[in-house]
């Protein structure tokens, strides 16, 4: 079995919305327990030589994007990474994306070159059935170090040659790399909480209108409480996003979370 990456959330600092931390759990090969773990006959940690981040807070379509020069945190007690809008991760479900990347797939410190034709998607590479057994993306290195050209899972790799899903670079020629990938989601909570702990302390101190402003704090919690059995028990990921969403809405106007 090929390298299969696996990356994990280990916190997420929902009490400020402002980092998280990442941590690649791939662990040690082991024939039977982790086929897809780091050690011969897969790649090891040190064959590594860069990653990419890709994050996506559901109410986006495009990806905020991080080149990981040095795989030392991530690889160990793990990577914290801080938020993307004024340092702020926005509330809602987040995907994330994991490319660990081996600059020489071949032969430790030497190159490998590939050939495509100008306008193509297809490029030459001796082996490429066997050497692109669990690849999900490669890079021409000496153009981008942070470019992906996805493998084209319809079009299986032969001896010589293999296909990307967009056309490469002009170039016709560079030095490839192999990306593998893995994923994760996480689930932020930091306005939503703020807006239920601001609405119950203006309730216990301010508000006169005690009862329809507690039926609403109590529709509140009752959403958060939801978006986290949705998230963890029943991997709703979309249904989450939607409630904590909704939850943070209430405050973005002050006076709503008030009488």
């Amino acid at each position: 079995m090929p390298l299969v990456p696996k990356i994990s959330v280990i916190t997420v600092n929902t009490a400020t919305g402002k980092s998280i931390t990442l941590q690649d759990t791939t662990g040690v090969y082991n024939v039977t327990t982790n086929p897809g773990g780091y050690g011969t006959p897969n790649y090891a940690t040190t064959d590594l030589d860069w990653a990419l981040l890709w994050f996506r807070n559901y109410k986006d379509t495009t990806y905020t994007k991080q080149k990981l020069t040095s795989l030392i945190s991530i690889l160990g007690s793990g990577q914290a990474i801080a938020g993307f809008t004024d340092g702020i991760f926005d509330d809602g479900t987040w995907e994330v994306k994991y490319y660990p990347v081996v600059a020489h797939p071949v032969t430790p410190g030497v190159d490998t070159a590939i050939t495509w034709t100008v306008g193509s998607k297809v490029f030459n590479l001796a082996s490429a059935d066997t050497l692109l057994a669990g690849v999900s993306a490669i890079l021409v290195k000496n153009l981008s170090e942070e470019i992906l050209y996805f493998l084209d899972p319809d079009i299986p790799a032969t001896n010589t040659q293999a296909t990307v899903t967009e056309v490469l670079p002009s170039a016709g020629t560079g030095n490839v790399a192999f990306a593998y990938e893995a994923d994760t989601r996480f689930l932020e909570t930091y306005a939503a909480d703020n807006c239920i702990a601001t609405k119950t302390g203006l309730i216990v101190k301010e508000c006169s209108c005690f009862d329809p402003e507690m039926q609403k704090l109590y529709l509140m919690m009752g959403k958060r409480e939801g978006a986290t059995i949705h998230f963890v028990e029943k991997q709703n990921y979309q249904a989450a996003h939607d409630l904590i969403t909704q939850i943070a809405s209430y405050c973005d106007n002050t006076s709503k979370c008030s009488c």
